[in-house]
């Protein structure tokens, strides 16, 4: 059972490493200016999950959950607090400027550098040039991996297809994790990058699904309450504070 666990962190370092083979182009050399405009879309879900995976299917579920504060508020909230510490301006935006799925096809690398997508011209000079923004920052839910098991058998991703609790039960042994099932997008249009790409947001973002190695099974497990349900809330909410600090010193250049 331990080997089980061993064998899918070591899978994830292995993924984890071969994508850093090769690096992306560099940043610009100067972060934003006072008073940039920056472009803020949040489309998150406003229901929360347990997601559980057991020994055998007959015991899998996925459950909703009321989410015990408005996690797009919070992510909105959050972002434009520490973005404008900065000098920016943040300036909300929604779908109809970009989807949020495409944010990240705006820029492409290109001979070592970061270069305008071809594809996405259209949409670029339009959030660039007609709205006049410096930088883009997009947040949408996502269904997200939680952990890959592999075994001589080949490999089994286990999802989560929005934000909340995931929990695995195998012969016995109940792991638990806080998963802010969300994709992120930072992505400068003054100088075109996509910050995503760099640390240290992309540090933050590859370990966005938390361990709870402290939390206490629920009274009746798969109706967890939502006291219960709170400390895997605060780690959702404390996750989206630290991106919200983590973007904004990107895109300061700090």
């Amino acid at each position: 059972m331990t080997m089980r666990w061993i064998m899918a962190g070591f899978a994830a370092l292995l993924l984890s490493g071969c994508a850093s083979l090769a690096p992306p182009p560099p940043l610009p050399a100067a972060g934003l200016g006072a008073g940039a405009k920056v472009g803020l879309l949040v489309a998150v879900e406003p229901s929360a999950t347990h997601t559980h995976v057991g020994t055998t299917v007959f015991n899998n579920f996925a459950r909703d959950l009321a989410m015990p504060f408005d996690l797009a508020a919070h992510v909105r909230d959050s972002l434009t607090t520490q973005l404008s510490a900065t000098g920016a301006q943040v300036v909300t935006i929604d779908a109809t400027a970009i989807a949020p799925d495409k944010a990240g096809m705006l820029v492409v690398a290109r001979d070592g550098a970061w270069a305008v997508n071809p594809e996405q011209a259209a949409a670029f000079k339009a959030l660039r040039e007609t709205q006049g923004l410096s930088a883009l920052v997009v947040v949408y839910g996502v269904r997200t991996l939680v952990s890959r098991e592999c075994s001589n058998m080949g490999c089994t991703d286990r999802n989560i297809d929005k934000s909340g609790l995931f929990t695995r039960s195998f012969l016995g042994m109940t792991r638990y994790f806080a998963v802010p099932a969300l994709e992120v997008e930072v992505v400068r249009l003054d100088s075109p990058a996509d910050l995503t790409r760099h640390v240290p947001l992309v540090s933050l973002l590859d370990a966005k699904v938390k361990p709870m190695p402290g939390m206490s099974a629920p009274k009746e497990f798969s109706a967890i309450t939502p006291e219960e349900f709170k400390p895997i809330a605060d780690a959702i909410r404390a996750f989206v504070d630290e991106l919200a600090k983590t973007t904004a010193r990107a895109l300061a250049g700090r």
